[in-house]
């Protein structure tokens, strides 16, 4: 019994923390401080402390979004990021006691509010900007190196398989937004025409202990994207040349080694496995 009326006092605390005012529910809820404060305190005394743990709660989480979302905020300013960041967090609360991950869903929340939707890279920077906050806490793994395939025969290279780093993100977008999200980094930002840097084709990953943002081509983003979903090398290569074929797109297959060699420098692999031996452990 004890246990039942604290959960409904901390579920009528959360509700009233997250409130924009007070009402009948307040009302009803303060009610329960009089064993505390007394009858006669107890209503202003309650309203008090619930403005101070409202301001505060509401400051932080605010905040967290902020430092998730330096450029997103950037660009269209603290009072309009502070505003839709309040709304997200009225509708969506965090879900857990870390704040190191919350506020992923603002990022479908900017996609859908009125207030931007003029503004359509606004979500994709967003997007770009969890990527980034992911990869560098992701977790410490190193990459695959060349030398590491140097055992495999020849015959078989078209049959591995890569095992994605954990920090890596692939993002395509209608907007250059690495090029909008380098710009927003600087101290003193400049005006860009994004009409005029078509597509982006972005992966975001560690390296080491510094976390890349990288501008890929077409060919080279639908080829790693398609080797990250668990495809060998050869049914990844024949997926993007199809896909460049339909957007009329050169690939020709002398730029499948270079394009591997350049991905495997990179170090968005972390291992590797051959068609063959997954068949033989089956």
């Amino acid at each position: 019994m004890v246990r039942s009326s604290l959960l409904s006092y901390q579920e009528q605390f959360a509700q009233q923390l997250l409130s924009n005012e007070l009402d009948q529910q307040s009302a009803k809820f303060l009610q329960l401080l009089q064993p505390q404060f007394g009858a006669d305190s107890a209503i202003e005394e309650g309203e008090l402390r619930l403005a101070i743990y409202r301001n505060n709660v509401m400051h932080s989480l605010r905040s967290a979004l902020g430092d998730l979302y330096p450029v997103v905020k950037r660009l269209i300013g603290d009072d309009c990021f502070n505003m839709i960041a309040v709304e997200f967090i009225r509708l969506h609360p965090p879900e857990q006691a870390a704040l190191l991950f919350y506020g992923q869903g603002l990022i479908e929340y900017l996609k859908q509010h009125p207030v931007v939707t003029d503004l359509g890279y606004l979500s994709d920077v967003a997007k770009l900007e969890f990527a980034h906050h992911i990869a560098f806490h992701s977790a410490d793994v190193d990459g695959l190196s060349i030398e590491k395939l140097a055992g495999v025969p020849p015959e078989q290279l078209g049959e591995i398989y890569f095992t994605p780093h954990p920090s890596m993100s692939l993002i395509e977008s209608d907007y250059a937004v690495d090029a909008i999200w380098h710009e927003n980094i600087k101290q003193q930002p400049q005006s860009i025409d994004i009409t005029t840097l078509g597509r982006g084709y972005i992966l975001v990953y560690r390296a080491g202990f510094e976390t890349q943002i990288v501008s890929l081509e077409p060919s080279c983003y639908y080829f790693l994207s398609h080797l990250s979903a668990g495809l060998s090398i050869n049914q990844a290569w024949l997926n993007s040349a199809q896909e460049c074929n339909e957007q009329a797109l050169n690939l020709d297959n002398d730029e499948l080694s270079p394009m591997l060699s350049y991905l495997l420098t990179l170090g968005v692999f972390c291992d590797y496995a051959l068609m063959q031996k997954l068949e033989d452990s089956q």
